[in-house]
């Protein structure tokens, strides 16, 4: 209420109140549990986490479907860190996220005093994996301060903010009625403020446009929100059309001119090359999104990207805009109409594409390393899961191998349907960033794709989906281990392991112990069994753990 005393903990509550948000992350601790005394009688959903590290990969699946910050509550020391490797995940795949964590009193911050949870540089750390990083020394400027933080992770290229408040600030008393400012912080200053109307780049943009008959259009996660303007300038030019993981949808895959998520393939690759003008929108381009290969192009490169450090990391770009991908493809649009484009000739692009994709098709096992008895299994149950997830169903991805494969393989036609942590690469993130999904969106069907080994990052997730009563299928490619690492020893020294054979848990055991359903199947015997019980589990009020048991084991070729 305005003019009456409240304290710094009531408003964090009352702040994170007004924020359009369907629930809160996070586990209480002893160093926040003055704001968890407010969360009693709010109004806010807060979904307890088995560990921090839950909590940030939850608000960053929540975040990534609905394009708004998800928000994690944490304690400092032991609650921050563990919670600042989904932090760096949302920062390298630009996804709105914002943490609040709590820190020691003010006085005793770096005094090296050996209170409690005490971190030396807590905003230092956290600044190199956000987007700012700030602390607030007045309980009158929490409000401003959460809010700002909260606008800032959604804006411009998205990503983590982190937002500290001192036990003793939490704790004092003020009037509420005059709006601070936010704290002390390590600013984010990847993104310009620079129009995105400047008339001469986007004029020399439409003339190398209208002057290119042979069109690729490169889209990355920063154009998700430029979607209809990237179909539209597509459509205009009957550009070629190729994505990253993070971009993949911005146009549908059955465009009969998209290559899909491909910019890893030896053919798609060939025919950039051929092309007159490549155009890269919202794409860093990075060496995740190339396969640690080199972007080599016989024409000229422009790039459409909100941050500099991307433009200046391509010397050899020519017109490139630095702004929001919106706005501009929107005046390169109505330019090119204006100017009455003449349309380009689809067929013969069209059969090219085509080949390149029949092609691309056969490369899968020499790009991915995938054995070619392994890759057969893989891509059947692949397309038993596309069959089985309605069309507007969100598949989430972690770092296994049937997820290599279904970056290209894997057929969507619009963003954010195909979740894979490309960038930072964080095992452990599929499990608890389809719960944040289905927080956010408990009609959507999500489907969960993990391997034995990066599963058990976070299987203690498991209760939080069985608590909030998900009927999320969760696909277990069970080899006994990390699997991509083991053939990357193999490749560097045949037969000799270390570390990567490691026994899973009896998952029907495990999934009795949390209360979820259990089925198993043999990688070589997914019919219409393996199909009918996946689209059951989603009709389910709980998860169903569906191990898939890869072949070669049942053969004996892997030993315990």
């Amino acid at each position: 209420m305005e003019g009456s005393a409240i304290t710094g903990a009531a408003e964090v509550v009352h702040s994170l109140e007004k924020l359009d948000t369907p629930c809160i992350f996070g586990i209480p601790g002893i160093h926040n549990l003055d704001i968890y005394d407010y969360l009693i009688h709010s109004k806010l959903q807060h979904i307890t986490s088995r560990n921090e590290s839950g909590a940030g990969f939850m608000a960053l699946g929540l975040g990534r479907v609905t394009g708004k910050a998800g928000i994690a509550l944490v304690i400092t020391g032991p609650g921050l860190t563990n919670i600042m490797t989904p932090m760096a995940e949302a920062y390298h795949d630009c996804i709105p996220m914002l943490v609040i964590s709590s820190q020691i009193p003010s006085a005793l911050i770096g005094g090296h005093s050996r209170f409690l949870h005490e971190l030396e540089n807590s905003i230092g750390m956290t600044a190199a994996i956000s987007k700012a990083a700030w602390r607030v020394e007045q309980a009158g400027n929490i409000d401003s301060t959460i809010v700002a933080a909260y606008e800032l992770a959604s804006s411009g290229r998205p990503g983590p903010v982190h937002v500290e408040i001192p036990l003793d600030v939490l704790q004092s008393q003020f009037t509420r009625g005059n709006s601070g400012s936010h704290g002390d912080s390590a600013p984010y200053e990847g993104v310009s403020t620079r129009s995105a109307q400047d008339e001469k780049l986007i004029h020399s943009a439409v003339d190398r446009i209208a002057r290119s008959p042979r069109l690729a259009l490169i889209c990355g996660g920063g154009a998700i929100e430029s979607a209809a303007e990237v179909q539209k300038l597509q459509e205009l030019t009957s550009a070629v059309v190729v994505t990253t993981a993070a971009g993949k949808g911005v146009v549908p895959e059955a465009n009969p001119l998209s290559l899909g998520t491909r910019l890893h393939f030896s053919d798609t690759a060939r025919l950039l090359e051929s092309m007159d003008l490549v155009i890269a929108v919202g794409s860093q381009l990075s060496a995740t999104d190339l396969w640690e290969t080199q972007l080599e192009l016989g024409c000229t490169l422009l790039l459409v990207n909100l941050e500099e450090g991307i433009l200046q990391r391509f010397p050899y770009s020519e017109g490139s805009i630095q702004a929001d991908a919106v706005g501009v493809l929107r005046v390169i649009n109505d330019r090119l109409e204006e100017g009455n484009m003449r349309a380009v000739e689809r067929a013969s692009m069209e059969a090219e594409v085509q080949g390149a994709l029949k092609r691309s098709r056969s490369e899968i096992g020499e790009v991915t390393g995938i054995p070619e008895a392994e890759l057969s299994r893989v891509l059947h149950m692949l397309k038993e899961l596309r069959s089985a997830l309605p069309a507007e169903g969100v598949c989430v991805t972690d770092m296994t191998t049937p997820a290599y494969a279904a970056l290209s393989e894997w057929t969507v036609d619009q963003p954010g349907k195909f979740l894979h942590p490309v960038g930072f690469g964080a095992l452990g993130y599929a499990l608890p960033a389809g719960i944040g999904i289905k927080a956010g969106h408990p009609e959507l069907p999500v489907l969960v794709l993990a391997g034995d080994g990066g599963f058990q990052f976070t299987l203690q997730e498991l209760a939080v989906a069985t608590e909030q009563r998900q009927g999320l299928p969760i696909i277990i490619w069970n080899n006994r281990g990390y699997g991509e690492i083991r053939k990357t020893e193999e490749l560097r020294h045949p037969g000799e392991r270390i570390a990567v054979d490691i026994a899973p848990p009896n998952f029907e055991l495990l999934s009795a112990a949390y209360g979820v359903d259990y089925r198993s199947f043999a990688s070589s015997d997914l019919g219409k069994a393996f199909r009918h019980t996946v689209e059951q589990a989603f009709e389910q009020n709980k998860p169903t753990i569906i191990e898939i048991v890869e072949s070669e084991l049942i053969k004996g070729a892997i030993k315990e």
